[in-house]
């Protein structure tokens, strides 16, 4: 066993096809760093299962201190791990609490795709050359 926290957990980057967090989430200081951690040691294409109760659900939400539970907000958590290069596959329903989430990581860009890929300056450049 290896006793860490998620801001820093102590393994090499690409070590995990899976990981699975189960009613966690609510005591990360800060999702998009705990998420971009684990994303970290997720290979790419590794998946990542979170077991959360989102603040929609009140009876629970009432039930622990606000002071050490967070409760996020299902749409908080999706845009924080698609921020993080985690995907969420669409046209899945997560009405139900608690909600089990499943994530991608997204498959490392090739040296090609990243070469070929405009970035924002050249969208900005093409732009001012239509206009």
């Amino acid at each position: 066993m290896v006793r860490a926290t998620v801001e820093s957990l102590p393994f090499p980057d690409d070590a995990f096809d899976k990981v699975m967090c189960v009613q966690v989430l609510y005591f990360w200081k800060d999702i998009d760093v705990s998420l971009r951690e684990i994303g970290r040691v997720l290979k790419p294409g590794g998946r990542l299962g979170l077991l959360f109760r989102t603040k929609a659900d009140q009876a629970a939400v009432a039930s622990f201190p606000p002071e050490i539970y967070r409760f996020p907000a299902l749409a908080d958590v999706t845009a924080a791990l698609k921020r993080v290069g985690l995907d969420v596959p669409a046209g899945t329903d997560y009405a139900n609490e608690p909600v089990l989430l499943l994530a991608e990581k997204r498959p490392a860009r090739t040296a090609s795709e990243v070469s070929h890929a405009p970035d924002q300056a050249d969208a900005i450049l093409a732009r001012r050359a239509i206009t």
